[in-house]
């Protein structure tokens, strides 16, 4: 997000969308859960979520628009939101995966940089990653 604000603070023409795009939990149909329900519960959970990423955050002025987005293919929905949004550039949070980790997950990230047209930059928090090992057995 501190990319994106430094991008907009130079240019008050620009606006950040921030997108969160979230899918409910599989295997919920065994429960009592009906999908209604689960999907508001994960909505609060992403609305304060949100709220403790930004609260420690300076806008510098910047208009930030946060959309929730509950969607079963992040891929798409973040897509859709490129085009619906009419956005110049993409700035996406990338959780660092060891290559090994990447080929038995997929990423999110690495296809949206195959399939955008738009600018697209792609940052992660330093010294963070995911390996192998933590893919597969998560602790």
């Amino acid at each position: 997000m501190e990319l994106a604000i430094a991008f907009s603070s130079d240019r008050s023409s620009l606006d950040i969308v921030c997108l969160h795009v979230y899918r409910a939990f599989e295997g919920y149909q065994g429960s009592r859960v009906t999908y209604e329900r689960l999907a508001e519960t994960m909505r609060q959970s992403v609305d304060m979520a949100y709220g403790e990423f930004i609260k420690h955050l300076d806008f510098k002025g910047c208009s930030v628009t946060p959309l929730f987005l509950l969607s079963s293919n992040p891929l798409r929905g973040i897509t859709d939101t490129i085009q619906s949004e009419q956005t110049d550039l993409v700035i996406v949070g990338a959780r660092g995966r060891t290559a090994a980790a990447a080929i038995v997950l997929g990423s999110t990230t690495e296809r949206l940089i195959a399939s955008t047209e738009i600018p697209l930059v792609a940052v992660k928090k330093k010294g963070t990653g995911l390996s192998l090992l933590n893919a597969l057995f998560p602790i």
